[in-house]
């Protein structure tokens, strides 16, 4: 799995990067988003990592890929609202999990009543993972 940097740019300390790979799954092109905080520097660290949500360049994208690929975290934790519309048909958390579980990737995959996928419930949640890798940097 080839990664190509499409841009990296200096944010709060760190690097904020997007990357592109060729996605074997679906046929396309999947790019996705990495902050790496400036304790990179010094070894590895948690990394907040965005998959691409681009639904009007392709669908059927399959979030399990870079699992299966081979790529490696540390324990991933995923924040899923179960309002969301695209839940039913497109997000498929639990083919992740599956994933992960095949693989030995260790995954904390918290479920959300009433939510959806949008800024208003990220901001709700996003405090708890960033308090929990936070404490991972600052060990």
């Amino acid at each position: 799995m080839a990664l190509q940097t499409l841009s990296e740019h200096a944010c709060f300390g760190g690097v904020q990067g997007f990357y592109q790979h060729d996605s074997g799954t679906i046929g396309l092109p999947m790019r996705l988003g990495v902050y790496r905080p400036p304790q990179a520097l010094n070894g590895p660290v948690p990394a907040l990592i965005d998959l691409d949500d681009d639904r009007s360049r392709w669908a059927g994208h399959d979030a399990t890929e870079p699992v299966k690929s081979g790529a490696r975290c540390p324990p991933l934790r995923v924040d899923q609202g179960l309002a969301d519309r695209f839940l039913p048909e497109q997000l498929h958390p639990h083919l992740f999990g599956a994933a992960c579980a095949a693989v030995g990737q260790p995954l904390t995959l918290r479920r959300h009543g009433r939510c959806d996928h949008g800024c208003c419930f990220i901001a709700s949640v996003v405090e708890d993972p960033l308090r929990h890798h936070g404490a991972g940097l600052n060990a």
